[in-house]
C-alpha cells in the first residue's frame, strides 16, 4: 500500500468515526497544529473542532469522498485534493446541509507512532 492509499484508508476512518459521533476516534486522527477551515469559511483548530463535536454543534449523517482529484506526495506530507459529498445538521441554526464540497487536505506521518494526521483542512462548496 503506498502513501495515498493509507491516507485514503485513514480519511476514511475518520468520515466514521464522524458520522458516528465518536468525538475520540476523530480526536486521534487529528495533528495538535490542525486547521479546519469548513466550507461556510469558519476556521476551527483541533481544540475548537473538537469542542464542538463534544457539543454535538455538527451532526453528520454521511461524509463520503466522490473523486480524488489529485494526490502529491512530499516526504512525510500527503496533499489531497477531493470532491465530497457531506450531508449534515448544525445544531445552532437547525440547518441541514447536503452538498458537494472540494476538500484540499494535508496529511503528516505521525512521528510518534503509525499512521497519518490530518493537519490542514479546507474546503468550499461546489456549484
Amino acid at each position: 500500500m503506498n502513501e495515498t492509499d493509507e491516507v485514503l484508508a485513514v480519511a476514511g476512518r475518520r468520515a466514521t468515526a464522524m458520522m458516528a459521533a465518536d468525538v475520540e476516534g476523530v480526536a486521534l486522527l487529528l495533528d495538535e497544529r490542525c486547521v479546519y477551515t469548513h466550507s461556510s469559511g469558519l476556521t476551527d483548530t483541533k481544540e475548537s473542532y473538537i469542542a464542538a463535536l463534544r457539543k454535538q454543534a455538527y451532526i453528520y449523517h454521511a461524509v463520503e469522498t466522490v473523486a480524488v482529484e489529485h494526490a502529491v506526495i512530499i516526504g512525510h506530507l500527503v496533499i489531497l485534493n477531493s470532491v465530497m459529498r457531506v450531508s449534515m445538521t448544525v445544531k445552532a441554526t437547525g440547518t441541514s446541509v447536503d452538498r458537494k464540497i472540494k476538500v484540499t487536505e494535508m496529511w503528516v506521518r505521525d512521528q510518534e507512532g503509525p499512521g497519518w494526521k490530518l493537519l490542514i483542512s479546507h474546503s468550499t462548496n461546489l456549484a
